[in-house]
């Protein structure tokens, strides 16, 4: 969450939108380049605007990951019950954050958004329409297109899980990788209907999967795979071809890290776990309310474009502050909503 919210404040500063998220550019790989010559503060400034969107993965890796073990535990499964139950939750989650946006647009520009605009939007993703297209998926602040996405994940998930259930890892691993290529294969086209493949399940399901089978077989680590990940990575931010392999290679990196480092974390750094682990019980009023609040013009520079450098650390302490009784209120909600179904 750290990662996202740092990336979502540094690609809006001057000079600083060179993320490679949803359409490829390889001029942004060379601008990152060039800004990471320039010193040690705008090396971390552009890493984190250039690889910040990385946390995303990171979300539906850990997905993948809780559904298929959440569902392993159990003997029956009632489809209707679980898909409304995450639905249910992924709504009240959206509804929080759709109000607190046009709640910013309108302290912005003192407009208000009409009744049925409102409903408009709201509809458009949670029913993931809004994911298709580009022009649609990014027409309000905030990482609204994700909440469609995960619509798309919910649904299939039961039909993945029947599907993997007698598989191997190596079969598991083939499956990645044939998926890997499909996309290496789709994107162009895509790309030039301006629709945004990374914004829909079929780019994601390397690393949704990737994830799934993480519950089902654990993880060893193999020096051969994190070769071969971080070659992909790396021809990836120069060639289109390998763009849409990057995120389940970075996947696999960061698990491979995660899985080297976890018992060193664990055993040194007990103050570090806990206040991530606080971090963690806000997050997800974090992620709904980071993007909106940073297009406040308290936040912008002279020019009222791009965002101040100097204002981070107060857009910092108002996030973290907001998020506290917003994470209260999506907690009553969601408990609510649960009793009356």
């Amino acid at each position: 969450m750290t990662w996202i919210v740092l990336h979502n404040y540094f690609h809006w500063l001057p000079g600083l939108g060179i993320e490679n998220e949803f359409f490829f550019n390889e001029a942004n790989f060379l601008d990152y380049i060039d800004g990471v010559l320039k010193g040690f503060k705008s090396t971390l400034m552009y890493s984190f605007a250039y690889f910040g969107h990385f946390g995303v993965q990171i979300f539906i890796l850990l997905s993948g990951y809780g559904l298929h073990a959440e569902r392993k535990n159990k003997e029956g499964f009632n489809y209707p019950v679980y898909f409304l139950g995450k639905a249910r939750k992924l709504a009240i989650l959206l509804l929080i954050g759709m109000i607190f946006a046009f709640l910013v647009r309108y302290i912005s520009t003192g407009e208000w958004v009409s009744a049925a605009s409102f409903l408009q939007h709201l509809v458009l993703r949670i029913t993931s329409i809004a994911n298709f297209q580009k022009q649609t998926v990014f027409d309000v602040a905030g990482p609204f297109w994700f909440f469609g996405l995960m619509i798309q994940l919910y649904l299939i998930f039961p039909a993945i899980y029947q599907a993997m259930k007698r598989t191997s890892p190596v079969f598991d691993t083939c499956i990645i990788m044939a998926l890997s290529i499909i996309n290496a294969l789709l994107y162009p086209w895509l790309h030039a209907h301006d629709v945004p493949m990374m914004a829909l399940f079929i780019g994601q399901m390397p690393v949704f999967i990737f994830g799934m089978a993480l519950s089902k077989h654990g993880f060893k680590t193999n020096r051969h795979l994190l070769i071969s990940s971080v070659i992909l990575f790396i021809l990836g931010q120069r060639h289109e071809v390998f763009f849409t392999s990057t995120f389940i290679a970075l996947s696999y990196i960061l698990v491979h890290s995660y899985a080297l480092t976890r018992d060193c974390f664990k055993k040194h750094l007990p103050s570090f776990n806990l206040a991530f682990g606080y971090i963690g019980s806000i997050s997800m009023a974090i992620f709904i309310i980071n993007g909106p609040l940073r297009t406040l013009p308290l936040f912008k520079d002279s020019q009222g474009e791009k965002l101040n450098p100097e204002m981070f650390l107060t857009f910092t302490a108002i996030l973290l502050i907001l998020s506290v009784p917003i994470a209260h209120i999506y907690t009553y909600l969601n408990k609510l909503a649960a009793r009356k179904t």
